[in-house]
């Protein structure tokens, strides 16, 4: 009787383990960073540049492929799958994420989706540029739309939050002047334009975080403006488009 009981614990305790496993290889692999959360609104990092890869081993260790756009680093670490919890730990920093419908949430501040297949992104392509636009065409109240540079697209939460100091968030468009704005409609003063060559010029130079840049604005066919510079002073032209957010001035 003894020795039944005893085969029976062991047996137990294989069926324990075996469900352990099963659980800790139906996460093996590699999963990719697929979303990322900012003020609740959803993005996608392969268009900002941003890649993340973690590959988890069977023997608890993981390797993470990242580039955040200044090039790509790859660092080993562990991990461990209790229950529906992925924690891993890499460099002494602890990361938790929640597992979900085949996918796994959380990282600094609950705002990484990783994923078993990396999904398509779509860039935004901007319409043609509108070649004998007028100087009313111009004319009206415009808001960051997005961002973009060097290869990477940053929609209007990001490029709110990144330019957010600036007086490039805002602008208002009337009789040849243009006024920027920051996000708390501080206005940075009457810039004159001039409408050259199909676009619209700014006369004087904008201030951005200390920084002067000369720009010119341009009109699209799918309703946005465009305008382009070294706004990130380095040394590479970013583009920032705006929306129009009211009825242009009759």
């Amino acid at each position: 009787m003894k020795r039944f009981i005893s085969l029976m614990l062991i047996v137990a305790i294989s069926i324990v383990c075996l469900c352990s496993n099963a659980q800790s290889i139906d996460v093996l692999g590699k999963w990719h960073l697929s979303d990322m959360v900012l003020d609740g609104q959803l993005l996608d990092p392969n268009l900002m540049g941003i890649s993340m890869v973690f590959d988890l081993k069977a023997d608890g260790t993981v390797i993470r492929t990242a580039n955040m756009g200044v090039g790509e680093s790859i660092d080993e670490g562990t991990w461990v799958m209790d229950s529906d919890q992925l924690t891993i730990t890499i460099n002494n920093c602890v990361d938790v994420y929640a597992y979900s419908n085949d996918q796994f949430t959380g990282g600094e501040n609950s705002s990484m989706i990783f994923t078993r297949e990396l999904k398509d992104s779509a860039a935004y392509i901007p319409g043609d540029i509108v070649t004998k636009p007028s100087l009313r065409d111009f004319d009206g109240e415009w808001t960051v739309y997005m961002l973009d540079f060097d290869g990477g697209q940053l929609p209007a939460v990001a490029a709110l939050d990144l330019l957010k100091d600036s007086d490039m968030v805002n602008l208002r468009i009337h009789n040849s002047t243009a006024f920027f704005s920051d996000a708390d409609g501080e206005n940075a003063g009457e810039i004159p334009c001039e409408l050259l060559e199909g676009e619209l010029v700014l006369k004087k130079a904008v201030d951005i975080n200390v920084v002067q840049i000369k720009a010119s604005l341009r009109l699209h066919k799918d309703g946005v403006i465009s305008m382009v510079g070294d706004i990130l002073h380095n040394g590479k032209n970013t583009v920032i488009y705006y929306k129009e957010v009211q009825m242009k001035s009759e």
